[in-house]
């Protein structure tokens, strides 16, 4: 009763698999925030719905056997190159439409094999690089608008101070200038007078 009850015959489970899509299950997994057992337990109605009795930690084993399957095939295909991967895993579409389902960011690292389902990861995996250029162009655009007034308004200030100063050198220089020069003029009209004084007492 146990290996009957645990065994799974093949439209058992492409049904297993067309519920796992239609429920975004893998959506579930990826988010990490229920257990494996939890996230398959709402499949189990459904299932026996159709005469399909399986438990909650029966579906995500056989579903870790069908993922570890279907990656070991890529990889044989990535390396090979062979085109005929339903022959070698009968439920490869079933799984390739999972896979292609998952949210983009999933699908970032994942290997990409030659069938259906790899150019359709590989397009989307160009786009979130896409994204995330244009995302990295705009903070840069930002970074530039935003940062350069202050420093361009405290290069203006430096350089109006720096004028200002000059403007005080010179003045007081000149300022000096004038000084020395009335005070040599008082000088030599004392000087003068003196002389002058000195001639008419002769």
């Amino acid at each position: 009763m146990s290996s009957k009850r645990e065994s799974w015959d093949v439209d058992e489970t492409q049904y297993f698999l067309k519920l796992v899509r239609e429920k975004l299950i893998l959506k579930s997994l990826d988010g990490k925030r229920f257990r494996a057992d939890d996230i398959f337990s709402q499949l189990i109605a459904p299932m026996q719905d159709s005469g399909y009795f399986k438990s909650a930690k029966e579906m995500p084993t056989r579903f870790k056997t069908l993922r570890f399957a279907f990656n070991k095939l890529k990889r044989q295909l990535n390396t090979s190159g062979e085109a005929n991967c339903q022959s070698k895993f009968q439920y490869f579409q079933e799984m390739c439409m999972l896979i292609s389902d998952r949210p983009v960011a999933t699908l970032v690292g994942i290997d990409s094999a030659n069938s259906g389902c790899s150019s359709s990861e590989s397009s989307e995996t160009r786009t979130v690089s896409s994204t995330s250029e244009i995302e990295e162009e705009e903070c840069e655009t930002d970074e530039s608008e935003q940062s350069p007034p202050p420093k361009k308004q405290k290069k203006i200030d430096k350089k109006s101070e720096q004028q200002t100063l000059d403007k005080f050198a010179k003045t007081s220089k000149i300022n000096a200038q004038e000084l020395q020069q009335d005070l040599f003029k008082k000088q030599t009209e004392m000087l003068t007078n003196i002389f002058v004084q000195q001639k008419e007492l002769e």
